[in-house]
């Protein structure tokens, strides 16, 4: 096992709690936000980076891909937020965010029938929305003619289509809340490219 990725994954986990602690609460009141759990996110996040100089591996990617979703899910939980949770792909940790109050809804976004009945199912039992965080990922290669241009529309669908989608569908639910938000997360391979997916 490489230490250094252990610890990597040890402080971006940690940044990623710290993160979100800083975060919660009203965004205008100050009292919701301690300075020096800010202090605190800064340095651990500076310690993550420097940590991942030079590791030119996907297992930030991966770490993020699989945990980050589960790392935001619990602490909305842990600050008693509701939270509903689409997924395609079961996981263990799915029946574990159920047992402490998670709604969950299996959404196939590969199509676009599957993206509007999750649309329709999420507006219709949701009436008021504090946050949307589109967390949805698929990673294809470039295997050139006909595969290529479907690879590429699947993934302008997940990536793109679904956020905007589930966004205007449940529009309304969110300005049911004060101070609602829209949360888009991506991957570092789109900001750097790799060999292995498509633009």
């Amino acid at each position: 096992m490489n230490t250094q990725r252990v610890w990597f994954a040890f402080f971006i986990v940690l940044a990623l709690t710290l993160n979100f602690g800083f975060f919660i609460g009203e965004i205008d009141n100050p009292l919701h936000h301690n300075s020096y759990e800010l202090f605190l996110t800064l340095v651990v996040s500076l310690i993550a980076t420097v940590l991942k100089v030079g590791d030119r591996s996907h297992m930030g990617a991966v770490l993020l891909a699989t945990r980050l979703g589960l790392a935001l899910a619990t602490q909305y939980l842990e600050n008693d937020q509701p939270v509903v949770i689409t997924y395609r792909k079961y996981r263990p940790e799915i029946e574990t965010l159920k047992s402490k109050g998670a709604k969950i809804l299996y959404a196939d976004f590969s199509s676009d029938e599957g993206i509007y009945s999750a649309a329709e199912s999420l507006s219709a039992e949701h009436s008021r929305l504090k946050s949307i965080v589109h967390n949805a990922s698929t990673w294809r290669t470039d295997p050139g003619h006909e595969m290529g241009l479907h690879n590429l529309a699947l993934m302008m669908r997940i990536h793109v289509g679904v956020s905007m989608i589930l966004t205007d569908a449940l529009a309304g639910a969110l300005l049911a809340s004060s101070n609602a938000s829209v949360v888009n997360i991506s991957d570092y391979v789109a900001g750097r490219g790799s060999a292995n997916h498509m633009a």
